[in-house]
């Protein structure tokens, strides 16, 4: 009997497609102060998203992260990914 979990998301109506700019990361080590980060959640009353920002502090289950002019918000890590956009 394979009890092993599959890989992806079961997609349901109405769901839009996840269009990932990183890695998601899964675990607090994955994501350390000062770090730039995107904001991929959506929630009605809180940051866009797409919002780029930086971790202030990295948390049990959550980051405390500024997002610039949408304010500093504590985020859980499956609402971020890594930033890794080439330098100007």
């Amino acid at each position: 009997m394979d009890t092993s979990m599959p890989d992806t998301q079961v997609q349901l109506n109405g769901m839009p497609k996840f269009q990932a700019q990183g890695t998601n990361p899964t675990r607090s080590s994955d994501i350390v102060a000062g770090q730039k980060i995107i904001y991929v959640g959506r929630f009605l009353g809180g940051p866009r998203c797409g919002t780029r920002g930086i971790v202030l502090e990295s948390r049990g289950r959550k980051a405390r992260v500024s997002l610039g002019t949408a304010g500093i918000w504590n985020i859980p890590y499956y609402f971020l990914t890594m930033d890794f956009a080439k330098a100007a």
